[in-house]
């Protein structure tokens, strides 16, 4: 039977040097292989690194939270809302992930800030306030080297912008802002109202439903505000069940799941697929 290299005009013919032409294609072939083989393993391997590298910094930040007892949890209650709005505003499946990546590790600059600040039971001064303003150039600093955040690294710098261009760190407005930070800096507003502080008990979700709707167009964007409230409508994740998982969960790496089971009576919630 005449094989591929058979047709080639000079596939047996050898060379000056007594090479045989198909012998060689066959050595190509085979490195041709190995080499696939060997990018795939490398492939494979910059995956586990990248997981591990998100790991560990999800427990730095976790470990930071756990520095102050009110903030316990946070980053995964953040990160629950946040994927929850961003399968009802139909988030592409690369953005979710960016945005779960965000939500994370958006107050991981926070690792720098002292104890005496972190922690302190009554209002802060102008230079407790400074400290506290740095969190997200610290933290876009300590996750800048990871490429593989991509999008999550402008959600991070940028989740305490303003949509009326009073925010920080850099006084961006509107749609300027990114998308992955507006819909954070809900989030985090979200879960700060509905939870206890040395200051302050924390507030139901009617009122913090009322909160975000009075931030409407001034700190927070409108978009989200209303997918955000319509989630809440359709569920209200504060007196549900599911708040256990933010004192127990590490990772919360089930948070996409999660979020699809909670809407897959509501065939109008885009769902989030590979």
């Amino acid at each position: 039977m005449e094989s591929a290299t058979d047709s080639w005009p000079l596939a047996n013919a050898p060379l000056d040097g007594g090479i045989d032409l198909q012998c060689l294609q066959q050595q190509l072939l085979s490195y041709a292989h190995d080499l696939s083989a060997t990018l795939k393993h490398l492939r494979k391997a910059h995956e586990t690194l990248n997981e591990v590298c998100l790991a560990t910094l999800s427990a730095l930040a976790a470990i930071t939270e756990a520095r102050d007892p009110y903030l316990a949890g946070h980053s995964r209650s953040v990160a629950m809302y946040a994927q929850a709005v961003g399968l009802e505003m139909g988030l592409p499946p690369t953005q979710m992930e960016s945005l779960q990546h965000a939500s994370l590790l958006h107050d991981i600059g926070k690792i720098g800030v002292p104890d005496s600040v972190l922690r302190k039971p009554g209002p802060l001064d102008e230079i407790e306030r400074k400290l506290i303003r740095e969190h997200p150039e610290e933290g876009y600093r300590i996750l800048s080297g990871l490429r593989f955040l991509g999008d999550a690294l402008m959600g991070v710098l940028h989740h305490h912008e303003r949509y009326d261009g009073r925010g920080y760190p850099r006084g961006l407005a509107g749609e300027d802002i990114p998308m992955l930070a507006r819909i954070l800096c809900a989030c985090d507003a979200l879960d700060a109202m509905t939870s206890n502080r040395s200051y302050r008990r924390a507030m139901n979700i009617e009122q913090a439903t009322a909160g975000l709707i009075e931030g409407r167009g001034t700190q927070f964007d409108p978009q989200v505000v209303d997918a955000l409230v319509c989630v809440l409508e359709r569920f209200p994740f504060i007196e549900s069940p599911i708040a256990p998982i933010r004192a127990t969960s590490v990772l919360y790496d089930t948070t996409v799941a999660v979020c699809e089971e909670l809407f897959s009576a509501q065939p109008h919630v885009r769902e989030l697929r590979p």
